[in-house]
């Protein structure tokens, strides 16, 4: 998978995660979500590159609730 392939990636699930967030939740758990998949797509081996990417935001959005900040 190219660099543009993982940034379109990234892109989505931004935009995923985005529209949750926007719709039930605040926009703080958007700014906790975006910096965690940043953060991701920093990675050697980018996580989200395989698997699909509904089930990726609902992982990102989902930690928060196990791990609270």
């Amino acid at each position: 998978m190219t660099k543009e392939e993982i940034k379109d990636r990234e892109k989505k699930l931004l935009e995923l995660t985005g529209t949750f967030c926007s719709q039930k939740l605040d926009d703080d758990y958007f700014q906790l979500c975006k910096k965690l998949v940043k953060k991701l797509g920093r990675k050697r081996d980018v996580p989200f590159k395989r698997g699909k990417i509904e089930i990726w935001a609902a992982a990102v959005i989902n930690w928060f609730d196990k791990f609270p900040v």
